[in-house]
């Protein structure tokens, strides 16, 4: 799925979430369920939704957060790290 991003039809999706946990060193940036992630690596633009194959990665400059309700969530920052597994997904800003 890489240099794609499918988050324009989540209509795919139905009711399923991924659970999105995102924190730098101070604080909690995001702590909710979502439909889909996305963001770029060394390979390009990449999102994850639900039953996305487990994923592990260093990413960089930007990451959005598309929530069950409400608007996206975008986040600005140098380099993180990203790990995916059994619909959870962590990103640690550091």
């Amino acid at each position: 799925m890489l240099n794609k991003t499918y988050t324009d039809d989540l209509t795919k999706i139905g009711d399923q979430f991924i659970e999105v946990y995102i924190s730098n060193q101070n604080e909690i940036l995001y702590n909710d369920k979502a439909k889909a992630f996305n963001s770029e690596n060394s390979l390009g633009k990449f999102s994850i939704i639900p039953k996305h194959t487990n994923f592990r990665s260093i990413i960089y400059k930007k990451m959005s957060v598309i929530p069950l309700i409400g608007d996206k969530k975008n986040f600005i920052f140098t380099k993180g790290v990203l790990s995916f597994s059994e619909n959870k997904l962590e990103v640690y800003i550091v």
